[in-house]
């Protein structure tokens, strides 16, 4: 159903304490209900858990352009809004969030 990985080597020494969410994938049949708030929430305890300062993503703005399910990859913006993203840049549709781990309150289930 949904898994979270980590691709190496890492490709910039300077910011190896930056990491980036490129996508979040959920089976067509399981889509709406909660997996990829569970994988984001996931995924910022594993940068943490990791030693990462800042997560970043440039996820979907889906009240500016509607798109395919297909096109919608890397995630919806609101979900990252919810998760307590800032905004730091947009183009077009995507948006590039980041959340600054050392700042952002850990929740009881982050555990």
């Amino acid at each position: 159903m949904a898994a979270i990985g980590v691709l190496g080597p890492k490709g910039h020494l300077a910011e190896d304490d930056i990491w980036v969410i490129t996508c979040l994938v959920v089976r067509a049949e399981y889509r709406g209900t909660g997996i990829a708030t569970a994988l984001l929430h996931e995924a910022v305890k594993h940068a943490r858990k990791h030693g990462a300062n800042t997560l970043r993503a440039r996820p979907t703005d889906t009240t500016q352009i509607k798109k395919s399910s297909a096109a919608l990859f890397t995630g919806i913006l609101s979900t990252f809004d919810a998760a307590g993203f800032n905004h730091a840049n947009q183009n077009r549709s995507r948006v590039l969030v980041e959340l600054n781990l050392n700042q952002h309150s850990q929740t009881s289930n982050d555990s």
